[in-house]
């Protein structure tokens, strides 16, 4: 509640952030993951885009007997304005990496887009720095090519070159340098 009525709306008026829900995302890494998750099940109005790795979709509230309580809610729920960016390490806990791929089954049988990516890694930072940039361009695609520059000093392969430019742009806003 507290991301969906109060730091969305502080950031929408301090910082000229949109106030359309498909252009905003929430997302998180392990328990990040699942809240991220279910701030967008509760607040689709809100949170139009889910980035989750390695989410910890196996917790369950302590009152609950069953294991992966989100699941469930989505299994059970109707379909909500949200697109999914997921992955998990193939080396994570076995429930880690079985439970993420549960709910990407889930959510794809219930009709949410979702990009599903496994990457050679472990339930870390380290592994999760390396997959961010791919899970933000699932969700917000390509830069425009007028948002090319028109110049370039990136040593980047023609395949690389989206992930090159996203990584120019986070370092130099404003294009350049």
């Amino acid at each position: 509640e507290f991301l969906a009525s109060e730091v969305v709306p502080w950031m929408r008026k301090n910082y000229a952030a949109t106030g359309d829900p498909s252009r905003t995302i929430v997302g998180g890494s392990s328990r990040g993951g699942l809240a991220a998750a279910f701030a967008g099940f509760q607040h689709p109005e809100v949170f139009g885009n889910v980035l989750s790795q390695s989410g910890s979709y196996w917790w369950s509230p302590p009152q609950e007997l069953e294991r992966s309580w989100l699941t469930r809610q989505f299994a059970q729920s109707p379909l909500r304005p949200l697109k999914f960016s997921m992955s998990a390490g193939l080396m994570e806990v076995p429930d880690q990496l079985d439970t993420n791929r549960h709910l990407r089954d889930v959510l794809i049988a219930k009709g949410y887009l979702v990009r599903y990516a496994e990457f050679n890694g472990n339930h870390s930072y380290v592994a999760w720095r390396a997959d961010f940039a791919e899970r933000l361009l699932a969700l917000i695609g390509n830069p425009p090519a007028s948002a090319m520059p028109t110049q370039t000093r990136s040593p980047c392969l023609p395949v690389q070159r989206d992930r090159c430019f996203l990584a120019h742009f986070l370092r130099h806003p404003g294009g350049t340098g």
